[in-house]
């Protein structure tokens, strides 16, 4: 792919990225805003969610430290979870028509190997029926058919507490 295309092709994926960023800012003060869009650029450019390696890939003009407390900060603020959740399941909810199925998968994810994690509790493996470490989830997801095929998106997805 030439230099041409290529930076083409980057500003259009720019461009996609902040409209559905900009979806699920509503209703959020302009700080939250801000943290949002900042993890957001921090997690794709470093390719993790270490908040530490986030805060390296923002290359802000105060220290390191102050920009990691900042974005900690923001990630325990409570309510805003279950705003972007609310944004997001509304965002969703505009491609369902009356003809889509709304599937509910209950499911569980296995974690054989950990032994402290919060919200780890024991359940029975789906698989093979074990009993192991892990969490169960209760996924919701839209199932609709396009011309083209099919299209399925995700609408929810909530760990059950125990």
């Amino acid at each position: 792919m030439n230099q041409f295309k290529r930076v083409k092709m980057s500003q259009k994926l720019q461009v996609k990225f902040h409209q559905h960023i900009y979806s699920l800012q509503l209703g959020l003060s302009l700080p939250e805003k801000k943290f949002i869009k900042d993890i957001s650029k921090g997690m794709l450019g470093s390719g993790t969610v270490i908040v530490r390696q986030i805060s390296q890939q923002l290359k802000e003009s105060i220290s390191l430290k102050k920009t990691s407390e900042r974005l900690y900060n923001n990630l325990k603020k409570k309510g805003l979870s279950e705003k972007l959740e609310q944004n997001l399941l509304l965002k969703q909810c505009r491609n369902i028509k009356k003809d889509s199925l709304i599937l509910i998968d209950p499911s569980d994810i296995m974690k054989p190997q950990s032994k402290k994690m919060e919200g780890l509790s024991k359940l029975r493996d789906g698989s093979n029926g074990k009993i192991g470490a892990g969490y169960d989830l209760l996924n919701i997801i839209s199932y609709n058919q396009e011309d083209r095929g099919y299209s399925i998106l995700p609408l929810y997805t909530v760990k059950m507490r125990k």
